[in-house]
């Protein structure tokens, strides 16, 4: 193999891993877009239930809107969602994200609290 040969086949890998690359950016992008699209839908839900009498609003809403406020590491917004959730009866996977948030904001009171009603669940 002569080395233009050697270049060319180089090249022909290159633009191949940087379409690759350019093709995950994209889906990151429109994922990121879609995520803060449903994020302004949240918020502007709640502000026009302020004025309303609160409804109740389904424990796997408020579970989906949790696990969104954590990818936009909206930390207090994804704690809110959680206590919702619980508040409208048991959910482990509710209290295992609670705790997971307690612990890493190291806020040990709420932690035991959470293991105690996951304990207590058992």
């Amino acid at each position: 193999m002569s080395e233009e040969e050697f270049i060319e086949k180089q090249t022909q890998e290159g633009d191949t891993r940087k379409k690759r690359s350019v093709n995950k950016v994209d889906k990151l992008f429109i994922m990121l877009y879609e995520d803060l699209n449903l994020l302004c839908e949240w918020e502007q839900d709640e502000r026009e239930k302020q004025g309303q009498e609160a409804g109740v609003t389904h424990a796997i809403l408020w579970l989906n809107r949790g696990v969104l406020a954590e990818r936009l590491n909206r930390k207090r917004l994804a704690e809110r969602a959680y206590r919702n959730v619980v508040e409208q009866g048991y959910s482990l996977f509710a209290w295992h994200k609670l705790l997971k948030t307690y612990v890493e904001t190291s806020n040990t009171k709420a932690s035991l609290v959470c293991i105690a009603e996951i304990l207590d669940q058992a």
